[in-house]
Formats: structure tokens, sequence, C-alpha cells
């Protein structure tokens, strides 16, 4: 099992800069490897940093989520953005205020989205769930 740490390799971490053992420590390359392979050690490191704790949706959740967004894109007329367009939201769902997108697994991990990137972006008729990118009219 993998879980949305975003750090690459074991030393001093960003996400949980405000850890209160941040200062004195970095993450050893066992507490890496948990905070990579275990939901509950990662998630206790975001309480205590003060970082919002976020988990992917289920894969039934992830099932409804997409059809919806597939039967919306149909009844918009399938239309897609431009390469400009889909760049910017991107952009935005990768510096995602709401910590939202998940670097490790290259995707946005709110409860009413985790929907492939590639593909929901490029939709005209998709909204992000917080409002961060709107539909295209």
């Amino acid at each position: 099992m993998t879980t949305p740490c975003d750090c690459p390799l074991p030393g001093p971490c960003p996400r949980h800069a405000g850890h209160p053992l941040a200062a004195r420590q970095v993450k050893s390359a066992h507490a890496h490897q948990l905070c990579q392979t275990r939901e509950d050690y990662r998630s206790k490191w975001d309480r205590e940093s003060g970082n919002p704790v976020v988990a992917e949706p289920g894969l039934f959740r992830k099932i409804i989520n997409y059809g919806t967004a597939v039967v919306s894109h149909a009844a918009g007329g399938f239309r897609h953005v431009s390469d400009a367009i889909f760049q910017a939201r991107l952009a935005i769902c990768q510096a995602c205020p709401g910590g939202f997108w998940s670097k490790a697994r290259g995707r946005c991990v709110h409860k009413k989205c985790g929907c492939d990137p590639k593909k929901k972006l490029r939709w005209a008729d998709q909204a992000c769930p917080e409002k961060y990118w709107t539909a295209e009219p």
C-alpha cells in the first residue's frame, strides 16, 4: 500500500515541517518508509504538523464520481478545452490551496473528485469541486 506522501527521499520533509520533532530531526529512512506505506503513520504526522488529513476516495466513490463526470461530459456535447486551459487547470490542481493534490498519485484526492486529471481537466463541462477552476461556458 502507498500513501500520498510527497517526499521522494528521507531527510527534510516540507509537508511535515510543522511537526514538533521537525526542528530537531529529519525523517529517517525508516520514518520515510512508514510515511509512504502506512496511512495511519502519515496521517498522524499530518495532524501533528497542522496539515489537513485528506484520504483518497475509495474505488466505489471514484466510480460514481467518474460516471457522473462522463454523463455530464456527454450532456455537454463532449467538448474539450484548449491545451492552454488544460495546462492552467493542471497548474492550479498541482498547487491546490486545499491540499487535495497528491504528487505521489498524480491526481486530486478530493472526495468529490479523484478522477484521472488527463481526462477530467480536458473536459470543458467539468469544474473543480472546491471551485479553484470552473467549467467553460
